[in-house]
């Protein structure tokens, strides 16, 4: 069936619109309601684009905050830049989250939970919703982070080491979800590739630390 074929067919089971190919068959009042269909097919179209977009942008400011954040340590002047790309990954998820919930699920946790349930027996064989509150405390704790990092740059900066392992632990778990485990396609490959990427960073940067540790060790021995 050609594309127009198939744009006359769907018009004609969702909206009732009838047999497009003859303006006789259509009145005024059809011909409105037709338009007004194909205006929601394609919000609903541009609200998809928008939901998936965003995530993946979310993704790609996540593994270039990382990045950012972690050569900061040894380059001060890249502090506002990793703040600034840390932010704006969080505003990419955020606005992933209200596009999913209006787009997808009608402002509908239970939809929403469904949904997910859905996703995640089609992969594990478990019917179990609750991942989405994962992504609720994932989301929060996103936003207390980047909060933290503005309100309190000094804090920030000295807050616990088990705080910031067991935070980007959890930050790593979620990306590692939702770029790799439940997507498919070429855009796994590319999810795997940031999540490689940030593993690598991680590691770079504990090797440095701990030389960094073992050489101050020495010298306070020395001394």
């Amino acid at each position: 069936m050609s594309p127009k074929g198939r744009d006359a067919s769907f018009l004609k089971h969702a909206y009732g619109c009838g047999d497009l190919g003859s303006r006789a068959t259509v009145q005024p009042h059809d011909a409105r309601h037709c338009h007004a269909g194909a205006v929601e097919s394609t919000a609903m179209a541009s609200g998809e684009f928008v939901t998936k977009l965003s995530i993946w942008l979310a993704i790609c400011a996540y593994a270039a905050g990382t990045a950012l954040m972690l050569e900061s340590r040894d380059h001060p002047r890249w502090r506002a830049s990793a703040r600034w790309t840390w932010t704006v990954g969080c505003v990419f998820f955020l606005t992933h989250v209200l596009c999913a919930f209006a787009c997808f699920h009608q402002w509908s946790h239970a939809a929403a939970y469904r949904e997910t349930a859905r996703q995640t027996v089609a992969l594990t064989g478990w019917s179990w919703g609750g991942g989405l509150y994962f992504n609720y405390l994932f989301a929060l704790a996103w936003m207390a982070d980047v909060l933290w990092w503005w309100l309190a740059p000094a804090s920030f900066a000295l807050r616990p080491r088990w705080l910031t392992g067991s935070w980007h632990g959890f930050l790593f778990f979620m990306v590692l979800n939702g770029a790799v485990i439940f997507v498919r396609g070429p855009m796994r490959w590319f999810g795997l590739l940031l999540c490689v990427l940030v593993v690598v960073l991680w590691c770079r940067y504990w090797r440095g630390h701990q030389s960094a540790n073992r050489a101050r060790q020495i010298v306070n021995h020395q001394s």
